[in-house]
């Protein structure tokens, strides 16, 4: 069975001048039939479509093998560190360093606005999954900004949006993720089906320019407020390239408006809305780029932060268990003491977080 990578034609005969059967969509799966022919430089194949066993040629450069299922090491806990931009990171990469050695590594490093840190976690501890995110200030412009609720509106240019953020994203030498927009949201707003198909088209195309450049990107960046069903179903077509190719779904994963003290209450809505929506999309790397309470202040101290860590890692470890790869960042070190950020800063527990994923 192999995958389409990128929308393509499938065509009665293997050239581009045979009659056009159907348009084959990034994620859907064919048959290869055993023909195999060359015209016009192009190698094409015979193949038949999983979804209505219809039998057609296609360009073989289109068409991949998909990637083995991704079972991570269940002995590594599920929640990481989320670094935000300016401050003292405190002895994190010593955190990180013994925690590597002990075979217990951090799962996830969520690194804002400090490039040269991406680099310098990957040398202490290569099995950390970094990702890198850009922040100026909480004022920062977004590619959706000008996007109404009901689709209408314009979106950023995803060329020029990619080669704008590469000029600081190029710099985090390192990164396993790059993450290159804040956040959108689709909580409560009334974004409508077409909204989402907007939103899809740029994260398609930044995906498109990224695979160019070898770097994997996060796409989506959700806050609490996530898609329902018909928006995914609207961006299905985003969600099977991003799983093809390696990128990966970023959401973010907070306690209910409603009851703060825990992530249990509503997790469906806040912590894990996201899992009976990709049950299609099995080997789709999840990461849950911020965790923690949903009002500020998110940090409350050390055994509230204990718990809270304790419980999203009881949410995650059964999808990890069954082979889905889901990391979590939970909220925050580095507490950065030019805006508000400062009281969710728990750069002093760092040792507490350490003795956490050794237990």
């Amino acid at each position: 069975m192999l995958v389409v990578s990128e929308k393509l034609n499938l065509r009665s005969g293997p050239s581009t001048s045979e009659r056009r059967l159907r348009l084959l969509l990034a994620g859907e799966k064919v048959e290869q039939l055993g023909c195999e022919a060359v015209t016009g430089g192009l190698t094409w194949l015979q193949v038949k479509t999983a979804t209505d066993g219809l039998v057609g040629w296609a360009v073989a450069d289109y068409l991949i093998t998909p990637l083995p299922p991704i079972v991570p090491n269940v002995r590594m806990k599920a929640v990481g560190v989320h670094v935000a931009g300016s401050g003292d990171i405190g002895d994190l990469l010593g955190v990180a360093k013994r925690l590597h050695e002990a075979g217990t590594p951090i799962p996830l490093i969520v690194v804002v606005s400090d490039p040269g840190l991406c680099k310098r976690i990957k040398d202490v501890s290569p099995a950390t999954v970094v990702v890198y995110r850009w922040v100026a200030s909480s004022e920062d412009s977004g590619p959706f900004d000008n996007l109404k609720a009901d689709g209408t509106g314009t979106v950023a240019d995803p060329y020029l949006w990619y080669d704008r953020l590469m000029a600081r994203h190029s710099q985090a030498i390192g990164a396993d993720f790059h993450q290159m927009y804040n956040e959108c949201s689709f909580g409560g707003n009334g974004q409508t089906t077409f909204y989402a198909a907007q939103v899809g088209d740029f994260e398609m195309a930044l995906m498109q320019r990224a695979n160019r450049d070898g770097i994997k990107l996060t796409f989506g960046n959700y806050m609490p407020g996530v898609p329902e069903k018909h928006h995914i179903d609207a961006m299905r077509s985003t969600f099977a390239f991003a799983e093809e190719h390696g990128h990966a779904l970023c959401y973010h994963a907070y306690s209910s408006v409603m009851a703060d003290a825990t992530f249990s209450y509503d997790k469906e809505w806040y912590a894990l809305r996201w899992v009976p929506f990709v049950k299609d999309f099995p080997r789709l790397k999840v990461i849950l780029g911020e965790a923690g309470h949903y009002n500020s202040p998110r940090f409350r101290g050390r055994d509230d932060m204990l718990r809270m860590m304790a419980e999203l890692e009881g949410l995650l470890m059964p999808l990890r268990q069954s082979g889905r790869d889901v990391r979590a960042a939970y909220w925050t070190i580095r507490g950065q003491k030019d805006v508000s950020w400062s009281v969710d800063d728990w750069t002093p527990y760092l040792a507490d977080y350490e003795a956490w994923m050794k237990g």
